[in-house]
């Protein structure tokens, strides 16, 4: 990633986008990448939550084999963009808190994960 940001920095771009295709990608970079809607970043926020605990290839299967519900409908994972800024930019906090306040995620465990689980 350092790379990618040096490159972007030389060629006068804004930062380095990422557009994850899996819940694994998305959470692996979660510390570093944010998603560019704040309704999408507070939606995977919840996500991330409802999550914790799991393994995350449990997780990840979680969300690809359909067992994720968001407000009682089969949730598909959004492949939206994820940016690392190269100047600090202010999040929109309060638009992340309130979509993750709106999102109601329920998981269907599977039993084989079920004794590592806590």
């Amino acid at each position: 990633m350092e790379l990618f940001l040096r490159m972007a920095a030389r060629l006068g771009l804004e930062g380095i986008a990422f557009r994850p295709a899996a819940y694994h990608l998305a959470f692996e970079r979660r510390e570093t990448l944010r998603f560019v809607d704040p309704a999408r970043q507070g939606r995977f926020e919840a996500l991330v939550e409802a999550l914790r605990g799991l393994p995350l290839v449990e997780a990840s299967l979680a969300v690809a084999e359909g067992r994720v519900r968001l407000d009682g409908a089969t949730y598909s994972w959004e492949a939206d963009e994820m940016v690392k800024w190269l100047q600090q930019r202010p999040e929109d906090r309060a638009a992340i808190d309130d979509a993750r306040a709106r999102s109601s995620f329920t998981v269907k465990r599977l039993e084989r994960f079920s004794s590592i689980v806590r």
